[in-house]
């Protein structure tokens, strides 16, 4: 089986400074590859740039199928606007806050024996920072309203001015409720339930993670797919062509269906590729990998009923897939108090172990959040940065289950 792709990409990042400096970065891919397969588990990657496969005598394919795929290399990509440019720019300086507007746009064809499906994907937020830690995220849409984008820009600089006014707490709890709100803690699910559940990582054996166990309560279902984000990472198909359906990687708290790519799923009968063949682009062969992994609580809230830690600017640090053990980095963490304003946190380190954690979640909040930064991405086998999104109702560790310490100021 021969597997084509084609693509042409562009991936950017403006940064807007306060004092007026603007720097840009892009990288733009046009080329193709193919992908032998020549059973399971062995396949044959050769690439080019431009069309230089889809053409005679190089190609391996029909020539309407190279003619598809050719035609892909030649559509446009979106820039960034003159007006944009300058609004983002003038809130900067207004603001004095750092805005980052990054995005990706890609135009694709792929599939296998000569039945190649084309496919247009892009996403693009902006991100205003006033410390490391002290972010927020939106969605930019770079075709639609100006004055829409903008104000929704604004309203996360306010948001931002008023955590950074709140006063340092004296003292920093060590045992206390963890708040994951809505759309603040894709990482922790991408990370203890996704790279997992990708088939071959699962196959390995090594993982602690076992499709049918009991992992979580009943309420949690954990899903990854490119069809559910709303402004996140959308597809509709892979980039071996296949159909990007949700793989439900814990469903109602049991573990479930893993992600898989062609080859991955060549390995078991039982198994259909789920649209997660992805690759950082056309140099690269396609390897199951997450997209768009969202966290949902089906049950009746139960938020806090003491003081707890909002752990804004979650990130990895460590991650142990086959004991499950893992220490995040909150950069810039709250403490709410239920009677008195919240009051601003050192950095901290939340560890603990998959297992117990995500077996003592609670429900806290069913409305689901998303949040994706088209400037970052995820790493696997080299592959990186590759854009993925994330998604998550709001859930609470409860007070005990994971440590807590102070990392830095």
């Amino acid at each position: 089986m021969i597997v084509t792709f084609a693509e042409h990409s562009l991936r950017f990042s403006l940064r807007f400074r306060p004092d007026g400096q603007v720097r840009r970065r892009s990288v733009t891919r046009r080329g193709a590859c193919f992908d032998e397969h020549r059973g399971p588990g062995e396949v044959r990657h050769r690439f080019a740039d431009g069309d230089g496969l889809l053409r005679a005598p190089h190609r391996l394919i029909s020539a309407d199928t190279a003619d598809t795929a050719a035609r892909v290399l030649e559509r446009p990509l979106v820039r960034v606007g003159p007006r944009a440019e300058a609004a983002l720019g003038e809130l900067s300086r207004d603001a004095r806050v750092t805005l980052v507007l990054s995005g990706l746009h890609q135009h694709v064809a792929a599939g296998a024996d000569d039945r190649v499906n084309t496919d247009e994907r892009g996403m693009c937020a902006v991100e205003a920072i006033l410390e490391q830690g002290l972010a927020e995220a939106v969605p930019w849409d770079l075709t639609g309203s100006l004055t829409s984008a903008l104000a929704a820009a604004e309203r996360i600089v306010d948001r931002l001015r008023d955590r950074a006014a709140r006063r340092r707490a004296d003292t920093v709890p060590v045992r206390a409720d963890v708040l994951l709100a809505p759309g603040r803690a894709g990482a922790f699910f991408h990370e203890l339930v996704g790279h997992p559940m990708e088939a071959d990582v699962l196959r390995s054996g090594v993982v602690y993670l076992r499709p049918g166990v009991r992992l979580a309560p009943e309420w949690l279902t954990v899903g990854d797919g490119a069809v559910r984000a709303a402004a996140g990472f959308r597809a509709r198909i892979d980039d071996e062509g296949s159909a990007c359906t949700e793989a439900v990687l814990v469903r109602r708290g049991v573990v479930a269906t893993p992600m898989t790519d062609r080859a991955t799923a060549g390995f078991d009968a039982r198994l259909e590729p789920t649209g997660h063949g992805r690759r950082l682009d056309y140099r690269h062969p396609a390897i199951p990998r997450m997209t768009h992994t969202c966290a949902l609580a089906e049950a009746p809230p139960e938020p806090p009923e003491r003081d707890w830690i909002e752990p804004y600017g979650l990130r990895p640090e460590t991650v142990n897939p086959s004991t499950g053990d893992f220490s995040f980095l909150a950069l810039a963490p709250m403490l709410h108090r239920l009677d008195e304003p919240p009051l601003r946190l050192p950095r901290l380190r939340l560890a603990g172990n998959a297992r117990t954690a995500l077996a003592a979640l609670r429900p806290a909040d069913p409305t689901v959040g998303e949040d994706g930064r088209a400037r970052r991405g995820c790493g696997k086998l080299g592959q990186f940065p590759l854009p993925v999104t994330f998604a998550n109702a709001g859930m609470v560790l409860p007070a005990g289950t994971v440590s807590i310490e102070v990392a830095g100021p």
